[in-house]
C-alpha cells in the first residue's frame, strides 16, 4: 500500500485521522492475504 501510494502519511496515527488509510482499501488488502478480522461488541443489559 505504501508502494502504490495508497498511504501518503508516514508514522503512527489513529485510524480515524484525516488522510489516514481508506478502510475499504485496507480491508481489501487484508483479504488478498487471507487475513480475517473479527469484531465483537459487549452489550450491557440493564
Amino acid at each position: 500500500m505504501l508502494g502504490r501510494g495508497q498511504i501518503r502519511r508516514l508514522g503512527v496515527f489513529a485510524p480515524e485521522a484525516r488522510d489516514a488509510v481508506d478502510p475499504d482499501v485496507f480491508m481489501a488488502a487484508l483479504a488478498e492475504r487471507n487475513i480475517t478480522v473479527h469484531c465483537t461488541q459487549d452489550i450491557k443489559w440493564d
